[in-house]
């Protein structure tokens, strides 16, 4: 082992500590504490150490992390960052996120460097997009969960509405009744309808949260039965029925189509793995292929065609139901 691996194993080893903590704190903590998380000075409150960090007062070092903080906040990716996390429904800071991003770009850059700069650069790559798809992964969950739990809510205000209440108050009622994550965004529209919000604004700011066709139908029937004077039990009644009816069908088809989906996600796996494994054992293999232009023009072929193969599976298995 040279020196010049002696200096870098120590690094290595830094650098992947501060990204496997970064991958920590957004997979496992949920609390959105960050380092530069507000604190109440002395006698002080949130909002008084969000004031002292504007102005200055806090001292040079919080002062230069709140503006850090802001500008990071403030940024592109910063917003998108904010964005995917707000999609998610969890409580992780843009700050956990970002520094996730980073750190597994520099571990990635630094694992693979040694096979050369073009394979340094795409796994920093794809390693800095890594946090971003986990946050997408979650949002999906999280809508897969508020879509399984809209026949509840139907079925909630329509015994609302059976006992006699007003529309507001059974979605009072159906939001002590339905669990989580649909009570949070019920809870929130009635919040909204007690600050003074109109019913319908209220629940267009519902259908907005709920990006799903089961949600949008749901949400104007009952708009359209409270302005009309209709039957608004009636309506809900069917309306659970059919989501159920297409939540059942939607689960046959998952289930049919989740063999072609593992075959082309373990196809995918099994070549990123194997360069992986070149890149790890014969470093100057990989360098010598990638560093003439045959070999790149067919490592470039290859890789997009591994690319179109996974898009085209993707596509095919896309059934919307």
């Amino acid at each position: 082992m040279t020196g010049h691996d002696l200096l870098a194993l120590p690094v290595l080893m830094l650098v992947l500590g501060l990204g496997a903590y970064g991958g920590w704190l957004l997979l496992v903590r949920a609390d959105g504490r960050t380092l530069f998380a507000r604190r109440p000075s002395a006698g002080g409150t949130a909002e008084t150490a969000e004031t002292d960090g504007a102005n200055g007062s806090a001292g040079p070092v919080a002062t230069a992390a709140w503006r850090g903080r802001e500008r990071l906040r403030g940024s592109a990716v910063g917003r998108r960052a904010r964005r995917r996390i707000d999609e998610a429904g969890v409580q992780y800071s843009v700050e956990a996120v970002v520094g996730a991003s980073a750190g597994a770009a520099v571990s990635a850059a630094l694992v693979l460097s040694r096979a050369g700069a073009v394979p340094a650069l795409l796994g920093a790559a794809a390693a800095s997009w890594m946090p971003f798809n986990l946050l997408r992964w979650r949002a999906k969950k999280r809508r897969e969960t508020l879509v399984s739990q809209l026949p509840e809510l139907a079925r909630a205000l329509a015994n609302g509405a059976a006992a006699g209440l007003a529309l507001p108050s059974a979605i009072t009622r159906a939001a002590e009744e339905v669990a989580e994550p649909i009570r949070a965004e019920i809870r929130q529209t009635a919040d909204d309808f007690a600050f003074g919000r109109s019913l319908k604004s209220c629940l267009l700011a519902l259908e907005q949260r709920l990006p799903s066709a089961e949600a949008s139908v749901m949400i104007r029937a009952v708009i359209i039965s409270a302005e009309s004077g209709g039957s608004t039990v009636t309506a809900l009644r069917d309306i659970a029925v059919v989501m159920e009816e297409r939540q059942e069908l939607r689960r046959e088809v998952r289930t049919t189509l989740s063999g072609v989906k593992a075959t082309g996600n373990a196809v995918a796996f099994i070549g990123a793995a194997l360069i992986a494994v070149l890149a790890i054992g014969k470093p100057a293999l990989l360098a010598r292929m990638l560093g003439s232009g045959p070999g790149l023009v067919a490592t470039t072929v290859s890789v997009g065609l591994f690319l179109a193969g996974i898009a085209l599976i993707r596509k095919m298995t896309r059934i919307p139901v």
